[in-house]
């Protein structure tokens, strides 16, 4: 295999890992989007996105009181006040350890 053919082969594998990282870039874009759409309130699932843990888990320390949230007159959906979710989430603790989120 020459010279030519092996820098043929690493401009296109550099090309192709261009290609996968500006994929990446606009993923991560819209996730951030859809994260930031509702500033002042977060849903179950955003709340277990930000925090890595499942929504059943989510929904638990809500009616153990440890994350605040309610529902409207009606609605079947929580509403988690980011603000008040940020303060007492200093630390969370899952089945196997506790970790710090910041």
């Amino acid at each position: 295999m020459g010279m030519s053919s092996r820098l043929e082969i690493l401009t296109n594998e550099v090309i192709e890992m261009k290609d996968d990282f500006n994929e990446t870039k606009a993923e991560i874009q819209l996730i951030k989007d859809k994260v930031s759409k509702k500033p002042e309130y977060m849903s179950v699932g955003e709340a277990d996105f930000r925090l890595g843990l499942s929504e059943r888990t989510i929904r638990d320390r809500i009616k153990e009181g440890k994350i605040p949230a309610y529902k409207n007159k009606g609605e079947r959906s929580y509403q988690i006040p980011t603000k008040g979710f940020y303060e007492v989430m200093d630390k969370v603790k899952s089945l196997k350890f506790t970790r710090s989120i910041t």
